[in-house]
């Protein structure tokens, strides 16, 4: 990709992934699968102000319980999930009169990398991640509570695709009690 920018801790700004996954589409006349990682939000959050640093949305360290260092790591992270979600729906935009069908699936694969205190405040359960199924042409089946190895599985039954012997594996035992087992041996 070219014309990267970069935030002050050396991640790569999502901004960048719109032209990218735009590109990688226009490659072909026919179907197309596009990952593409975030990673704006990544890193060991700063416990000091950085030269630099976004502060559209400012935390303040009397407003919480949390120590000063950790109200920082806070305020980082929540401006960098402000640039992603503004990114997010540039993309969500840039797709929704597209002249093909679009899905777009957003999910996070891992909790921030944050202090504990912040984490016992944010999070409920450090094993669950929220995901979001997008269409521009399709309308996504209700909620479901599933692992994230399964959500492409999900997604490809929601499509009526088999998908290979994993996905089909996982439509068809995910219930039985001998799913995990049998998900590790195949």
């Amino acid at each position: 990709m070219q014309d990267v920018t970069f935030n002050v801790l050396g991640w790569a700004e999502d901004s960048v992934l719109l032209r990218g996954i735009s590109d990688a589409l226009a490659l072909t006349a026919t179907r197309d699968f596009v990952f593409a990682v975030s990673v704006q939000a990544h890193g060991k959050y700063p416990s000091e102000a950085l030269e630099g640093t976004l502060r559209n949305i400012e935390i303040s360290a009397s407003e919480t319980e949390l120590p000063e260092d950790s109200v920082l790591e806070l305020e980082y992270l929540v401006n960098q999930i402000h640039e992603v979600d503004r990114f997010i729906g540039q993309l969500v935009d840039y797709y929704a009169d597209y002249n093909e069908p679009v899905i777009i699936v957003l999910y996070g694969d891992h909790i921030p990398n944050l202090d504990s205190n912040i984490l016992d405040i944010m999070v409920d359960d450090l094993h669950k991640v929220e995901y979001v199924i997008w269409s521009n042409y399709y309308s996504p089946s209700a909620e479901k509570d599933l692992e994230a190895f399964r959500l492409s599985a999900h997604l490809f039954d929601m499509l009526g695709l088999s998908g290979g012997y994993v996905n089909t594996y996982n439509k068809l035992f995910s219930e039985d009690a001998d799913y995990p087992s049998g998900l590790q041996y195949l």
